[in-house]
């Protein structure tokens, strides 16, 4: 008996009601909502996780460029100039320097002798600052991509040389002994 009531269900052509049709619809609308849901969830956090990570990059990069061109340096000197001195270039100078790329935003460009640049971190900066310490430089590097922010504090032993105590956001470097 019941394989006929299944047959002449099959072979009924009225098709689906209204209500039967709303009520299939109304299930798959909340289905796919709770699927886009997840969805959305799940790509706002890979995005806010992108932006963090690619700003460490960028900030760990920077205090990690500082660290390897410094420690080995014959003469360091720390001040505010907005551009590398051409004296100092002539002399065989490096610089580390901020760049301006937006409002309160900056990317870290190092600048050799030659006056070519040779490595920029991304437009994330938002400070740079050197302080010496005899044979220590100490260095803070902050920086914000949206609403993620990143700081880095580090010191570098100079093996070669000591800095003066004076504060500031340029860094003018030698890699050569001076005379």
């Amino acid at each position: 008996m019941k394989g006929v009531a299944v047959i002449n269900l099959l072979r009924d052509r009225r098709g689906l009601t209204l209500v039967e049709l709303v009520v299939a619809l109304a299930l798959l609308g909340t289905v796919l909502g709770v699927g886009y849901l997840f969805f959305d969830y799940g790509y706002r956090s890979f995005v806010v996780g992108e932006l963090r990570s690619n700003l460490q990059r960028d900030v760990r990069t920077a205090a990690g460029v500082i660290t390897r061109e410094l420690r080995p340096a014959h003469a360091v000197i720390i001040s505010n100039d907005t551009v590398p001195r051409s004296d100092l270039l002539a002399a065989g100078y490096n610089y580390l320097i901020l760049e301006p790329v937006a409002s309160g935003r900056y990317r870290i460009k190092r600048i050799d002798s030659t006056g070519e640049t040779v490595f920029k971190t991304e437009g994330v900066i938002t400070a740079l600052e050197f302080e010496g310490r005899d044979r220590l430089l100490l260095f803070r590097i902050a920086g914000t991509d949206g609403e993620q922010s990143y700081e880095i504090k580090s010191q570098v032993l100079l093996l070669n040389t000591s800095v003066a105590a004076a504060p500031g956001c340029t860094l003018a470097y030698a890699k050569t002994p001076r005379l």
